[in-house]
C-alpha cells in the first residue's frame, strides 16, 4: 500500500475506531453484572461501588459517584463529537 493511500485512509479509520470505542465504553459503563461477578475486595470498579453504596444506604456517596459517571460519559461523547467533526469528510 502506498503511503499516500494510507494517509487518505487514516481519517476514515479514525472516526470508525473512535465511535466504536465510545459505543463500547458506554455499554460497559451501564453493564455492572460482569464487574460484580469478577470483582475482588480492593479492585472494585465504579458500578460495583455504586451497588455497594446502594445496599448500605449511603445515598450521598451514591449520588456523587453517579454524577462522576455521568461526567465521564458526557466527556466521552463530547470528545467523540469533536474528533468526528475534525475528521468529517466533505
Amino acid at each position: 500500500m502506498e503511503l499516500s493511500a494510507l494517509m487518505e485512509a487514516v481519517p476514515l479509520l479514525i472516526t470508525g475506531i473512535v465511535s466504536g470505542w465510545i459505543l463500547m465504553a458506554s455499554m460497559f459503563v451501564r453493564e455492572p453484572t460482569l464487574s460484580v461477578v469478577l470483582s475482588r475486595p480492593g479492585t472494585e470498579v465504579l458500578a460495583v461501588q455504586i451497588l455497594r453504596f446502594a445496599e448500605d444506604g449511603l445515598w450521598g456517596k451514591l449520588s456523587a459517584l453517579g454524577l462522576v459517571m455521568i461526567g465521564i460519559s458526557t466527556a466521552l461523547v463530547v470528545a467523540a463529537t469533536l474528533v468526528g467533526n475534525r475528521f468529517k469528510t466533505i
